[in-house]
């Protein structure tokens, strides 16, 4: 089984929770040119079990991270606001002194903000954060076995859909995914599914249900909800990284834009 709980988390959450607190607080002083309007910070702590008549008998915990703060600046009269919302699966991807740096340039770049020149030509170049919220929602969707059998998926096997740079793979397994986990809400492993290679689409995913109604198997992609229902929908989404930095991206561009956030990046899953 993976590694899905910190146990030096489990072991004392309140005085882990405690610290962090204390230590975004310290980061954000250090910060003379920003002031905090509002924050928190929750440690999630998850116990799963799943049991049937048939011997199943799994049970797992997790832990994970909620960051929600938001700081401001002001100069001349202008007021800016950077509000910045999270959720982080491990503790070392906390990077308190960098999240906090972050923050606080995006405050202060916000006060000399202009609205950008158009430019049809220009390259735009979108950073994680919200490339999984344009991206998720909509090839998460149409990959699944579910949007297959309902005819409304626009994915074909072996067709042609992105660039031949483009690989992208569903991987249960993680680590640091939010939805990593050794098994999924039906007991079926979970694993890393090669959904688009090179440019090519080539798997779906499925749940139990589904994967009877198209006589195959279970990708491990068997949801199980809030409600106790199980769900056919992605894990983790993961694209393949190419072999040149954010840096060396930016410095070999003439003219683009850099998306540093969308405000509620909301796409329609059928037209993307």
């Amino acid at each position: 089984p993976i590694k899905t709980a910190d146990q030096s988390i489990l072991s004392d959450p309140i005085g882990f929770k405690a610290d962090m607190s204390e230590e975004i607080r310290k980061e954000i002083d250090e910060h003379k040119e920003v002031s905090p309007t509002f924050g928190r910070f929750r440690l999630h702590i998850q116990n799963k079990y799943l049991k049937n008549s048939t011997g199943l008998d799994l049970g797992a915990s997790k832990t994970f991270f909620y960051i929600e703060y938001a700081v401001k600046a002001q100069e001349n009269g202008k007021l800016s606001e950077a509000w910045e919302i999270e959720y982080i699966k491990e503790k070392e991807h906390l990077n308190i002194e960098e999240r906090v740096n972050k923050w606080a340039r995006i405050a202060v770049d916000t006060l000399k903000a202009k609205i950008p020149k158009p430019n049809k030509q220009a390259i735009v170049i979108f950073p994680p954060n919200v490339l999984k919220n344009a991206i998720s929602p909509v090839i998460g969707f149409h990959a699944l076995g579910k949007a297959y059998h309902e005819k409304i998926s626009t994915l074909n096997v072996d067709a042609k859909v992105a660039s031949d740079t483009f690989t992208l793979q569903d991987d249960g397994l993680l680590e640091g995914g939010l939805m990593c986990n050794s098994w999924d809400g039906e007991g079926n492993p979970h694993q890393m599914n090669e959904v688009i290679k090179n440019g090519i689409f080539k798997k779906r995913l499925y749940d139990q249900k589904f994967a009877i109604m198209g006589n195959t198997e279970s990708t491990g992609n068997g949801i199980r909800i809030d409600d106790g229902s199980v769900i056919n929908s992605i894990s983790n989404l993961e694209i393949l990284p190419g072999d040149i930095t954010k840096e060396e991206m930016i410095s070999n561009i003439k003219e683009g834009f850099f998306i540093e956030k969308c405000s509620w990046l909301n796409p329609d899953r059928f037209s993307g």
